[in-house]
């Protein structure tokens, strides 16, 4: 099960609440993590206007990209965004997706280590929640 998508969404509304800024529905879009669902959740967000998108991965993030510029919007002139992952071709785009970095070499074991927790604890394991960095390419 993966809950890389909720968990982002959870922690953008902790982040809006801790502004004081009020959750508005018009302004969030889902997407599977690919390109395509990127383009077409950017194409649903475009009417309500934002001045910046948070993107729950890089590949949806360079999607979104696409769906801005043939808007005739500027990045990130118009609409900033920002994606996650630090995936490679996020440094490639056009123009190069600012993203939160996440330590992908650390993931692989610490998997296997919750995985012989869960098998020695018959499945109880704590999740774990690794440090971020923000990347920032273009302003």
């Amino acid at each position: 099960y993966n809950t890389a998508g909720e968990d982002r969404h959870a922690g953008y509304r902790r982040a809006l609440a801790a502004h004081g800024i009020p959750y508005d529905e018009r302004l969030v879009a889902e997407g599977d993590f690919s390109q395509e669902s990127g383009y077409r959740a950017m194409q649903q967000l475009l009417p309500a206007a934002p001045d910046a998108v948070f993107v729950a991965s890089d590949l949806m993030g360079i999607g979104a990209q696409r769906a801005i510029r043939e808007s005739g919007l500027r990045i990130p002139d118009d609409i900033a965004i920002v994606g996650f992952d630090d995936f490679p071709h996020a440094a490639y785009a056009e123009p190069p997706l600012t993203t939160i970095r996440q330590p992908i070499e650390r993931l692989g074991p610490i998997a296997i280590e919750i995985l012989q927790q869960a098998i020695a604890q018959n499945g109880l394991v704590e999740s774990k929640v690794l440090p971020v960095e923000l990347v920032i390419r273009e302003t």
